[in-house]
């Protein structure tokens, strides 16, 4: 099918350096000025790239009307990725509870996030008891590693980890401290 002229422009606020400590994410917002020239960028290539689309296919005037038109998944070779798709999903909800699980998780990028979140909207509204008991045993579920869970249950009985503790990185350290809501340095000490 012929694709649309409509593509995604990421908002002003989410336009940020490159994070980093985490690799595929980002920092701090960029300057409102170089946000604002990003931007008109990116609409500027995406309306550059369209007009050529649509020249590929003959849809424009300067494709003329007597030229063969490219074949359509030749044509749409040059467009950005911001350009939408369309398409049609089937899946069950055990494999959509996995994929929103993914998707909704604070470490993916922005853009997957809201998509994740608008298709929650709908799940939760469609089959509300199974959002539920997604949310609390998965979703908002917390997972421990063998090493956490030994962790966790020294502190619980009031033994220092220390040993345990040493076999995390700093930053497995951190994320536990994080998990728990304590400070990284009561990891090695009993309660």
């Amino acid at each position: 099918s012929v694709l649309d002229n409509e593509f995604y422009v990421p908002p002003a606020d989410v336009l940020g350096v490159q994070d980093a400590r985490n690799l595929q994410g980002r920092g701090q917002a960029l300057s409102p000025e170089k946000a604002a020239r990003i931007i008109a960028t990116l609409k500027e290539d995406a309306a550059r790239t369209y007009s050529h689309y649509e020249e590929f296919l003959g849809l424009s005037a300067a494709g003329g009307a007597d030229e063969e038109p490219l074949a359509r998944e030749l044509a749409r070779i040059n467009l950005p990725v911001s350009f939408y798709t369309q398409w049609y999903w089937k899946t069950d909800l055990h494999n959509l509870f996995h994929f929103l699980h993914l998707r909704m998780d604070e470490h993916a990028q922005h853009e997957i996030r809201a998509y994740g979140t608008a298709i929650a909207g709908m799940v939760e509204k469609w089959v509300p008891l199974c959002w539920e008991a997604f949310t609390d045993y998965r979703w908002k579920a917390m997972r421990l590693s063998r090493v956490e869970v030994a962790i966790v249950r020294n502190l619980l009985a009031g033994r220092p980890a220390i040993a345990e503790a040493a076999a995390l990185s700093p930053r497995e350290r951190e994320e536990l401290a994080d998990k728990l809501g304590i400070d990284p340095a009561r990891l090695g000490q009993g309660v």
